[in-house]
């Protein structure tokens, strides 16, 4: 009896390690994880911009400034252009994930600045500015002002 209750312990023992292990080999992959790019405003601490003037040359006031763009998120910010037919071109974001592969998505439309001192493309509708009134204890009030230039040249910059 007691080679018995040894031989159904063994066979029990092994019958459950051949389940454990089938259920480890049959568990479907986790699916991917997106990698997205987190951008922002990088300027000086505590400012969103720089080269900041107000410029009164056209018989109005224009408030001119530079910015740039960062990106803090987990994947980068990669942009394609595709030109159509028709001259137009589309820029499509690819979004890598944690496996390796990629998603890809309509993103927007590429203008040629081919002017003096330009010959690259700008990201149209990258950005919009509101200059909004400072209210009292420099509390954000509501927009006065909104930009009308809204694209940007994109450059990869390594920054370790």
């Amino acid at each position: 009896m007691k080679k018995f209750n040894i031989m159904v312990a063994w066979v029990m023992g092994t019958l459950a390690l051949f389940i454990f292990l089938r259920a480890m080999i049959n568990t479907t992959p986790a699916d991917p994880v997106s990698l997205y790019p987190d951008l922002f405003c990088w300027a000086k601490s505590g400012m969103y911009m720089y080269d900041v003037l107000i410029d009164k040359r056209q018989g109005r006031k224009l408030l001119r400034f530079s910015t740039a763009i960062a990106n803090r998120g987990a994947g980068p910010l990669e942009l394609r252009a595709i030109v159509e037919s028709d001259g137009t071109t589309t820029a499509t974001q690819w979004i890598y994930n944690d496996q390796g592969g990629h998603s890809e998505r309509y993103a927007g439309t590429f203008v040629f600045s081919g002017h003096e001192g330009h010959n690259h493309f700008h990201f149209a509708n990258f950005a919009n500015y509101r200059l909004r009134e400072v209210l009292a204890n420099n509390a954000i009030g509501a927009p006065i002002a909104t930009s009308d230039k809204v694209s940007f040249a994109m450059f990869f910059i390594f920054i370790p």
